[in-house]
Protein backbone atom coordinates (compact mmCIF):
# COMPACT_ATOMS: atom_id res chain seq x y z
CA UNK A 1 0.00 0.00 0.00
CA UNK A 2 1.45 3.40 -0.94
CA UNK A 3 2.57 5.48 2.06
CA UNK A 4 0.28 8.39 1.20
CA UNK A 5 -2.80 6.11 1.06
CA UNK A 6 -1.83 4.51 4.35
CA UNK A 7 -1.44 7.94 5.95
CA UNK A 8 -4.84 9.03 4.64
CA UNK A 9 -6.46 5.92 6.08
CA UNK A 10 -4.88 6.61 9.48
CA UNK A 11 -6.15 10.20 9.46
CA UNK A 12 -9.68 9.16 8.42
CA UNK A 13 -9.79 6.45 11.09
CA UNK A 14 -8.48 8.88 13.74
CA UNK A 15 -11.02 11.53 12.75
CA UNK A 16 -13.86 9.00 12.96
CA UNK A 17 -12.73 7.80 16.37
CA UNK A 18 -12.40 11.34 17.69
CA UNK A 19 -15.83 12.28 16.30
CA UNK A 20 -17.29 9.32 18.21
CA UNK A 21 -15.53 10.51 21.37
CA UNK A 22 -16.89 14.04 20.81
CA UNK A 23 -20.43 12.64 20.73
CA UNK A 24 -19.75 10.69 23.91
CA UNK A 25 -18.34 13.84 25.54
CA UNK A 26 -21.47 15.77 24.51
CA UNK A 27 -23.67 13.17 26.20
CA UNK A 28 -21.55 13.31 29.37
CA UNK A 29 -21.63 17.11 29.23
CA UNK A 30 -25.43 17.17 29.11
CA UNK A 31 -25.56 14.73 32.03
CA UNK A 32 -23.28 17.03 34.04
CA UNK A 33 -25.44 20.05 33.16
CA UNK A 34 -28.56 18.21 34.33
CA UNK A 35 -26.89 17.46 37.68
CA UNK A 36 -25.96 21.12 38.17
CA UNK A 37 -29.44 22.19 37.02
CA UNK A 38 -31.02 20.02 39.73
CA UNK A 39 -28.87 21.84 42.30
CA UNK A 40 -29.57 25.34 40.97
CA UNK A 41 -33.33 24.88 40.66
CA UNK A 42 -33.49 24.43 44.45
CA UNK A 43 -32.32 28.02 44.96
CA UNK A 44 -34.95 30.39 46.42
CA UNK A 45 -37.49 32.01 44.10
CA UNK A 46 -35.61 35.33 44.02
CA UNK A 47 -32.82 33.62 42.05
CA UNK A 48 -33.70 33.47 38.34
CA UNK A 49 -32.18 30.48 36.53
CA UNK A 50 -31.42 30.17 32.79
CA UNK A 51 -30.03 26.93 31.32
CA UNK A 52 -28.32 26.12 28.01
CA UNK A 53 -28.31 29.74 26.85
CA UNK A 54 -27.25 30.76 23.32
CA UNK A 55 -26.22 34.38 22.70
CA UNK A 56 -24.82 36.25 19.69
CA UNK A 57 -21.22 37.46 19.98
CA UNK A 58 -20.15 39.35 16.88
CA UNK A 59 -20.60 37.05 13.89
CA UNK A 60 -20.89 33.86 15.93
CA UNK A 61 -22.90 32.44 18.81
CA UNK A 62 -21.82 31.22 22.23
CA UNK A 63 -23.41 28.67 24.53
CA UNK A 64 -23.54 29.15 28.32
CA UNK A 65 -24.46 26.21 30.53
CA UNK A 66 -26.18 28.14 33.33
CA UNK A 67 -26.86 31.77 34.28
CA UNK A 68 -28.31 32.83 37.63
CA UNK A 69 -29.55 36.41 38.09
CA UNK A 70 -30.30 37.67 41.61
CA UNK A 71 -30.15 40.76 43.83
CA UNK A 72 -26.77 39.44 44.98
CA UNK A 73 -25.17 39.37 41.55
CA UNK A 74 -25.09 37.43 38.31
CA UNK A 75 -23.46 33.99 38.21
CA UNK A 76 -22.13 32.46 34.98
CA UNK A 77 -21.58 28.73 35.42
CA UNK A 78 -19.59 26.36 33.20
CA UNK A 79 -20.10 22.66 33.95
CA UNK A 80 -17.48 19.96 33.33
CA UNK A 81 -18.20 16.25 33.73
CA UNK A 82 -14.77 14.56 33.94
CA UNK A 83 -13.31 11.67 35.90
CA UNK A 84 -9.68 11.24 36.90
CA UNK A 85 -6.99 13.77 37.74
CA UNK A 86 -7.43 17.26 36.30
CA UNK A 87 -4.37 19.49 35.87
CA UNK A 88 -4.42 23.14 34.80
CA UNK A 89 -3.55 26.71 35.61
CA UNK A 90 -5.30 30.07 35.35
CA UNK A 91 -3.75 31.16 32.05
CA UNK A 92 -2.86 27.94 30.20
CA UNK A 93 -4.80 27.46 26.98
CA UNK A 94 -5.55 23.80 27.66
CA UNK A 95 -6.02 21.66 30.76
CA UNK A 96 -5.22 17.93 31.01
CA UNK A 97 -7.32 15.01 32.18
CA UNK A 98 -5.35 11.95 33.35
CA UNK A 99 -7.60 8.90 33.57
CA UNK A 100 -5.76 5.68 34.43
CA UNK A 101 -2.66 6.98 32.63
CA UNK A 102 -4.54 8.09 29.50
CA UNK A 103 -4.19 11.83 28.99
CA UNK A 104 -6.70 14.06 27.22
CA UNK A 105 -6.48 17.81 26.68
CA UNK A 106 -9.47 20.16 26.82
CA UNK A 107 -9.84 23.91 26.51
CA UNK A 108 -9.23 25.87 29.73
CA UNK A 109 -12.75 26.25 31.24
CA UNK A 110 -11.72 29.44 33.07
CA UNK A 111 -10.88 31.14 29.77
CA UNK A 112 -14.05 29.75 28.24
CA UNK A 113 -16.22 31.07 31.05
CA UNK A 114 -14.52 34.48 31.12
CA UNK A 115 -15.47 34.86 27.45
CA UNK A 116 -19.05 33.99 28.37
CA UNK A 117 -19.01 36.59 31.17
CA UNK A 118 -17.74 39.31 28.79
CA UNK A 119 -20.53 38.62 26.31
CA UNK A 120 -23.15 38.59 29.08
CA UNK A 121 -21.74 41.85 30.47
CA UNK A 122 -22.25 43.50 27.10
CA UNK A 123 -25.74 42.05 26.62
CA UNK A 124 -26.99 43.15 30.04
CA UNK A 125 -25.00 46.37 30.33
CA UNK A 126 -23.47 45.64 33.74
CA UNK A 127 -19.95 46.06 35.16
CA UNK A 128 -17.37 43.30 35.68
CA UNK A 129 -17.81 43.21 39.46
CA UNK A 130 -21.50 42.32 39.08
CA UNK A 131 -20.72 39.00 37.34
CA UNK A 132 -19.15 35.98 39.03
CA UNK A 133 -17.83 33.23 36.69
CA UNK A 134 -17.84 29.76 38.28
CA UNK A 135 -16.41 26.53 36.86
CA UNK A 136 -18.10 23.44 38.32
CA UNK A 137 -16.80 19.88 38.12
CA UNK A 138 -19.08 16.97 38.89
CA UNK A 139 -17.82 15.14 41.99
CA UNK A 140 -15.90 12.44 40.11
CA UNK A 141 -12.57 14.20 39.55
CA UNK A 142 -9.48 15.09 41.57
CA UNK A 143 -8.55 18.72 40.90
CA UNK A 144 -4.89 19.75 40.81
CA UNK A 145 -5.47 23.24 39.42
CA UNK A 146 -3.50 26.40 40.23
CA UNK A 147 -6.18 29.07 39.86
CA UNK A 148 -7.41 32.31 41.36
CA UNK A 149 -10.82 31.96 39.70
CA UNK A 150 -13.58 29.88 41.27
CA UNK A 151 -13.17 26.20 40.34
CA UNK A 152 -15.27 23.95 42.57
CA UNK A 153 -17.23 20.71 42.86
CA UNK A 154 -20.98 20.62 42.29
CA UNK A 155 -21.62 19.93 45.98
CA UNK A 156 -20.04 23.32 46.82
CA UNK A 157 -22.00 25.37 44.30
CA UNK A 158 -24.90 26.62 46.41
CA UNK A 159 -22.59 27.53 49.30
CA UNK A 160 -20.38 29.58 46.95
CA UNK A 161 -23.43 31.41 45.57
CA UNK A 162 -24.69 32.08 49.10
CA UNK A 163 -21.37 33.73 50.07
CA UNK A 164 -22.65 36.67 48.02
CA UNK A 165 -25.00 37.77 50.75
CA UNK A 166 -25.32 41.53 50.20
CA UNK A 167 -27.72 42.90 47.55
CA UNK A 168 -26.08 44.85 44.73
CA UNK A 169 -29.19 45.13 42.54
CA UNK A 170 -32.70 46.36 43.27
CA UNK A 171 -35.67 44.12 42.52
CA UNK A 172 -36.46 46.38 39.54
CA UNK A 173 -32.92 45.96 38.16
CA UNK A 174 -33.12 42.17 38.52
CA UNK A 175 -36.40 42.18 36.60
CA UNK A 176 -34.86 44.34 33.87
CA UNK A 177 -31.82 42.04 33.48
CA UNK A 178 -34.07 38.97 33.35
CA UNK A 179 -36.11 40.60 30.58
CA UNK A 180 -32.96 41.67 28.68
CA UNK A 181 -31.49 38.17 28.77
CA UNK A 182 -34.80 36.59 27.77
CA UNK A 183 -34.97 38.91 24.75
CA UNK A 184 -31.33 38.31 23.73
CA UNK A 185 -31.41 34.51 23.86
CA UNK A 186 -31.32 32.64 20.54
CA UNK A 187 -34.35 30.44 20.06
CA UNK A 188 -33.84 29.73 16.34
CA UNK A 189 -33.17 25.97 16.08
CA UNK A 190 -31.07 26.39 12.91
CA UNK A 191 -28.73 28.89 14.61
CA UNK A 192 -28.43 26.59 17.61
CA UNK A 193 -27.60 23.62 15.36
CA UNK A 194 -25.03 25.68 13.44
CA UNK A 195 -23.33 26.63 16.70
CA UNK A 196 -23.15 23.02 17.85
CA UNK A 197 -21.78 21.83 14.51
CA UNK A 198 -19.16 24.62 14.46
CA UNK A 199 -17.98 23.83 17.98
CA UNK A 200 -17.82 20.08 17.27
CA UNK A 201 -15.82 20.68 14.08
CA UNK A 202 -13.32 22.93 15.91
CA UNK A 203 -12.93 20.38 18.71
CA UNK A 204 -12.48 17.59 16.16
CA UNK A 205 -9.73 19.40 14.24
CA UNK A 206 -7.87 20.42 17.43
CA UNK A 207 -8.01 16.85 18.78
CA UNK A 208 -6.71 15.44 15.49
CA UNK A 209 -3.79 17.89 15.60
CA UNK A 210 -2.97 17.16 19.26
CA UNK A 211 -3.12 13.39 18.75
CA UNK A 212 -0.59 13.72 15.90
CA UNK A 213 1.76 15.98 17.88
CA UNK A 214 0.85 19.09 15.89
CA UNK A 215 0.21 22.50 17.42
CA UNK A 216 -3.47 23.37 16.77
CA UNK A 217 -2.60 27.09 16.74
CA UNK A 218 0.28 27.37 14.23
CA UNK A 219 0.72 23.72 13.07
CA UNK A 220 4.27 23.49 14.44
CA UNK A 221 5.59 20.36 16.15
CA UNK A 222 4.71 19.74 19.82
CA UNK A 223 7.74 18.94 21.99
CA UNK A 224 8.36 18.25 25.67
CA UNK A 225 9.75 21.15 27.66
CA UNK A 226 10.86 21.69 31.25
CA UNK A 227 9.96 24.81 33.24
CA UNK A 228 10.00 25.97 36.84
CA UNK A 229 6.57 24.37 37.40
CA UNK A 230 7.51 21.00 35.90
CA UNK A 231 7.28 19.23 32.55
CA UNK A 232 4.90 20.46 29.89
CA UNK A 233 4.23 20.14 26.17
CA UNK A 234 4.95 23.22 24.07
CA UNK A 235 5.17 24.35 20.47
CA UNK A 236 8.55 24.08 18.72
CA UNK A 237 7.93 27.55 17.24
CA UNK A 238 8.30 29.22 20.66
CA UNK A 239 8.51 32.20 21.29
CA UNK A 240 6.46 33.08 18.20
CA UNK A 241 3.85 30.56 19.31
CA UNK A 242 3.25 30.13 23.06
CA UNK A 243 0.84 27.19 22.89
CA UNK A 244 1.32 24.82 25.85
CA UNK A 245 -0.29 21.79 27.45
CA UNK A 246 0.48 20.83 31.03
CA UNK A 247 1.52 17.18 31.06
Amino acid sequence: MPDILYALLIIVFSAGLIYYKCNQAKIKGKLGESIVYSILKSLPNDYFLFNDVYLISGSRSIQIDHIVISEYGIFVIETKNYKGWIYGSEDSEYWTQNLYGNKHSFYNPIRQNKTHAKVLKRVLGVSDDCITPIVVFINRADLYCKTESIVIFASELKDVIYTHAYPIFSIEEVKRYVEKLSSAMIIDENRTRDHINSVEQNVLMKDVSLNHGICPRCHGKLVERHGKYGTFIGCSNYPKCRFTIQS
